[in-house]
């Protein structure tokens, strides 16, 4: 059995309750390789920013950095069915990677409440 890279939890409105997850695929930026110390601080931005975008409080989000395209098929997955636009997301994510098999990806997936 596959283990998943160490998870990076990122938090801001954990007095909301979970009522909605989301899922978010971007490549691992370049300054973050000379910059490790600034990690939480870009995912917790682009996780805060995603859930705004979708009219939604971020409760909190959990993220790994991968290459491997089998943790980022079970990324996608955590949370159950996958949606059309996830499914295109993750289709794009995997072809992606066999194109640039040395480049990350950083994967979160996104719990959200949409008490707004």
């Amino acid at each position: 059995m596959q283990t998943d890279p160490q998870v990076l939890t990122v938090t801001c409105r954990t007095d909301l309750d979970v009522d909605d997850t989301d899922t978010l695929m971007v490549t691992l930026p370049d300054f973050l390789y000379d910059n490790p110390n600034l990690i939480n601080a870009t995912l917790h931005g682009l996780s805060d920013k995603a859930a705004a975008q979708i009219g939604a409080w971020l409760h909190h989000a959990e993220w790994v950095i991968t290459r491997d395209p089998e943790v980022v098929r079970r990324r996608a997955t955590v949370t159950g069915e996958l949606c059309v636009r996830c499914t295109a997301m993750l289709d794009q994510a995997l072809a992606f990677l066999r194109e640039h098999p040395e480049t990350d990806l950083m994967i979160g997936t996104l719990y959200l409440s949409r008490a707004r």
